[in-house]
């Protein structure tokens, strides 16, 4: 699903029993069981048989499964689409031995939490390879809907 808000993708994922992924629960799926990999694949470099991005030039998502699934057996956790994480956006580069940066609560004013940022992973049709590193992560806004940012849904056991 694309075109979908960070907000629309939570209450969906809410009427399903589940939720978003955090983060780091993103990223633990994306490696597969790996521990260190740079990629859902492993450590070999993106090529345009294991996900779609923009050397793929295929300028578009494709159908769920086109490339291999990781050894969790969950496809696309690299390219096709950004995924919404349950996440804020934060700065990770704060200057060592400072604390860091304090995330602002969520405001009551519909107008400006859309535009609050929430963290994306995985990459899409159009990113580079860098953006396929398990670890790489991005910003988008709560409130922005896009043909290059979907979602997947996390489930408690």
């Amino acid at each position: 699903v694309t075109y979908v808000t960070w907000f629309a993708a939570r209450k969906y994922c809410k009427q399903q029993g589940k939720r978003l992924p955090t983060e780091v629960e993103w990223e633990y799926a994306a490696r597969g069981g790996a521990v260190g990999d740079v990629y859902p694949w492993g450590d070999a470099p993106p090529d345009t048989s294991r996900a779609n991005y923009g050397a793929s030039a295929i300028d578009h998502t494709v159908k769920v499964g086109h490339y291999a699934p990781n050894a969790y057996g969950l496809f696309d956790m690299a390219g096709n689409v950004w995924e919404f994480t349950a996440d804020q956006w934060s700065d990770p580069r704060a200057a060592p031995g400072k604390k860091p940066v304090e995330v602002e609560p969520w405001s009551k004013d519909r107008s400006q939490a859309a535009r609050q940022r929430v963290v994306i992973k995985g990459g899409s049709y159009g990113g580079g390879p860098v953006n396929l590193r398990v670890r790489y992560r991005d910003s988008h806004p709560a409130g922005g809907a896009q043909p290059f940012v979907g979602f997947r849904c996390a489930k408690n056991d």
